[in-house]
């Protein structure tokens, strides 16, 4: 059996969908750039920094100026890519 095909994998994947369709829903349809933040700092939290991204781009695109949100922006691009060698 392949790692990906546990079923804890799946769990998680699946999780992973519930939070971002929820995020969709919730913070999206508001256009409020704080709760995405918050949104978004919950799933780096939990290691989701693909689901984290492009709500930190849009926060990003919201407020520019905010330096908070470049700075959780690249921790989730940055734990995002492979590491070499791992």
């Amino acid at each position: 059996m392949y790692r990906s095909e546990s079923p804890m994998f799946h769990v998680r994947f699946l999780f992973v969908i519930v939070a971002i369709v929820a995020v969709s829903f919730s913070a999206l349809a508001a256009d409020d750039a704080p709760a995405l933040f918050r949104q978004a700092q919950d799933l780096v939290r939990r290691e989701q920094y693909a689901a984290a991204v492009p709500l930190l781009e849009k926060c990003v695109a919201a407020d520019p100026g905010n330096s908070k949100f470049h700075q959780w922006l690249g921790r989730a691009l940055d734990c995002r890519r492979p590491r070499m060698g791992s």
